[in-house]
């Protein structure tokens, strides 16, 4: 997520949110492509939005960032 300073909402009780950022900016990383996996199977999100089969897999694609479980559709 960003955070946001938004100006045109200064005089209201919220002067602060939230926006949900996209796959842009540091969720790539191609340099983290080096490590051996294992075969264990703990399914992760990418902050890619793609389905990674576990952690390191997902490392080795070189994603910086990932949640628990498969990304929904």
């Amino acid at each position: 997520m960003k955070f946001i300073d938004d100006p045109l909402i200064d005089g209201d009780k919220i002067t602060y949110y939230f926006k949900k950022g996209g796959a842009e900016g540091n969720c790539i990383n191609n340099d983290n492509k080096s490590s051996p996996c294992t075969r264990h199977l703990e399914l992760v999100c990418g902050c890619d939005g793609l389905t990674y089969s576990n952690p390191c897999v997902a490392t080795n694609h070189g994603v910086n960032f990932y949640t628990s479980g498969a990304c929904s559709d």
